[in-house]
């Protein structure tokens, strides 16, 4: 790998003469011949919802009751069906409403709440925050950012991205905690561009090479350059690098250079 690395041919220049987009082809929707008053027969317990299915569904970014009505409409047929279920009902105005049948006296509205439905205190349901967490990204962060997204996961992660100056800010976090409409609170930062544009050259400073003779053994060590000289960190012995092995890295890291 180069010590400087120039991708500027890559820039995209956007559509050029002799160019056309591409049609914007949908796959072919399959409605699940599930009608809710033909399962109205067959209802299974709002308790036997199968959770593995509802979290793959969330996982895409759906609502969670959502998800769980899809579930449950389908008679745990699994996510794909469900899928199918939500993609022909999303627009129906109940669509993320909290699942409630009759005959099973609130059952399905108390499995609402174990399944994380947000409350009136606005808590996001801990199972998406669980997600979110599960990332990487830090508790206050994922409940700020699924608060101000009304707890829908796939907006609620793109709204982490969109805003890298976030700090765990306990009073910040309080103050969203007693405010029950957090799309206000949202609204008041204005949203900057998400990736800033700059040059395409970008210089090697740091990689991890592996020692050993396979994956399943060995040592990982890491060489950084510091202040112009290759070190070598190899857990706690650290010294200077006078051959860095550059062609034997597993993963290398770059930074832009600024223009």
């Amino acid at each position: 790998m180069p010590d400087l690395l120039d991708i500027n041919h890559l820039r995209a220049r956007g559509l050029q003469p002799g160019e056309e987009e591409l049609p914007d082809i949908s796959p072919p929707i399959v409605i699940p011949d599930d009608s809710k008053d033909r399962l109205m027969n067959q209802l299974i317990d709002p308790s036997d919802i199968d959770e593995s299915s509802v979290m793959q569904l969330a996982e895409m970014g759906f609502p969670l009751e959502a998800c769980r009505k899809a579930v449950y409409f389908t008679g745990n047929m699994g996510a794909e069906v469900a899928f199918n279920w939500i993609i022909v009902h999303m627009e129906e105005p109940d669509f993320a409403e909290p699942l409630t049948m009759p005959g099973y006296g609130g059952a399905a509205s108390a499995g609402a709440s174990v399944f994380g439905a947000t409350g009136l205190d606005n808590q996001p349901p801990e199972e998406t925050v669980s997600i979110i967490t599960s990332m990487g990204f830090h508790r206050n962060q994922a409940i700020q950012a699924l608060r101000a997204t009304n707890s829908n996961l796939e907006r609620a992660l793109d709204w982490i991205f969109s805003h890298p100056e976030f700090e765990e800010d306990s009073n910040f976090v309080t103050e969203m905690e007693n405010n029950a409409n957090a799309n206000i609170i949202s609204e008041a930062k204005p949203e900057g561009p998400r990736v800033k544009d700059g040059s395409g050259m970008y210089e090697l400073f740091a990689f991890i090479s592996h020692m050993g003779t396979s994956t399943m053994s060995g040592h990982y060590v890491c060489h950084i350059k510091k202040e112009g000289r290759w070190v070598i960190y190899n857990d706690h012995r650290v010294c200077a690098s006078e051959r860095p092995p550059k062609d034997l890295g597993y993963m290398y890291f770059y930074r832009r250079i600024p223009s």
